[in-house]
């Protein structure tokens, strides 16, 4: 017997990124472009960590008196410290969850003029949209803290134990990068860009474009080499070692790579008559019925058999029995 995945879909908020959350166990931890929110998934109320609303600026503070200008992702240090890439301000930032209180980590935030990849101390380096931070290995950090991260066009690492940040990896083909994760054996970093995907393997740190399409249009399924994938992916994880799931966001619809025979497939998509009216185009079901709009944030349960989805407006979730 064969048990179809299966869609659900819930109207709270636009979610952006989010992970369990470490400071309060059993709920979500949550973004959207100006405030962080702890979610009770039993009941489905969210409440305020930092930053407000529909407020995008800069302000250090506490609570809801803190402003971001459009988070795109964050790090749990630990239970009590949260690292937020602020992608608008182009700095990182800090968040106390004892305190509910923020502070600047590095980079030039406010600054209307502090768009810029510059290497070096906390206290002068710059950052150019960053987000997607992954805690790199001690395999290749050297047994230092390290976090990779995406800027505008290249992958950069910031160091904790040094307290610097450097340039990993940039190159000409990997232009407007969108999202960034780590393999479940943490040997390599995949990234997607403005027309493909890449990978760059942590060790001899020797980039590979696993996909790149010159052609605009609709998205094309099939083998990975030739599958098209246009800007707008905003979000990548792994189900497993051998499947990467892809937000798809301009596209409305969830992308599937399968490592092993690199064919590309896709699940809950808008149908083309409901491209205008997004929101009306959602629903739960089949996997074969179901539907999203302009999907997020991605987050894998596998103790339940669940891949969390943040969209625009909507949280949801897909079964993955039988995905």
């Amino acid at each position: 017997v064969h048990v179809y995945p299966k869609a659900y879909m819930y109207n709270v908020e636009d979610i952006t990124y989010m992970e369990k959350d470490q400071f309060q166990p059993g709920n979500i931890l949550y973004i959207n472009s100006a405030a962080m929110k702890s979610l009770n998934t039993s009941h489905w109320q969210p409440h305020v960590i930092a930053g407000r609303d529909n407020f995008d600026e800069y302000q250090e503070g506490q609570g809801s008196n803190a402003r971001f200008n459009f988070m795109e992702s964050f790090y749990q240090r630990n239970s009590t410290t949260v690292i937020v890439a602020d992608s608008g301000n182009n700095c990182v930032r800090i968040v106390d969850r004892i305190t509910n209180t923020t502070s600047r980590l590095s980079g030039r935030c406010g600054d209307p003029d502090g768009f810029g990849s510059i290497d070096g101390p906390f206290y002068s380096a710059g950052f150019a949209s960053p987000s997607f931070f992954v805690r790199l290995p001690t395999t290749v950090s050297g047994g230092h803290e390290q976090l990779a991260f995406k800027d505008f066009s290249a992958v950069r690492k910031i160091d904790f134990t040094t307290e610097t940040v450097s340039t990993m990896a940039q190159d000409d083909q990997i232009q407007q990068l969108s999202a960034l994760t780590i393999n479940p054996d943490n040997s390599s970093l995949y990234l997607s860009f403005l027309n493909g995907i890449a990978k760059l393997d942590l060790l001899t740190n020797k980039l590979t474009i696993l996909s790149l399409s010159r052609r605009h249009g609709r998205p094309v399924d099939g083998p990975l080499s030739v599958a098209v994938f246009e800007s707008g992916i905003s979000s990548l994880t792994f189900l497993n070692p051998s499947v990467l799931l892809i937000s798809d966001y301009n596209n409305d619809m969830i992308r599937v790579v399968d490592l092993i025979t690199e064919e590309v497939t896709s699940l809950c998509q808008i149908p083309e008559a409901s491209k205008y009216s997004c929101y009306g185009g959602v629903k739960s079901g089949d996997i074969q019925e179901c539907a999203v709009c302009s999907p997020n944030a991605l987050l894998v349960i596998p103790e339940k058999n669940q891949v969390l989805l943040g969209s625009v407006g909507f949280f949801g979730y897909i079964k993955t029995t039988g995905l």
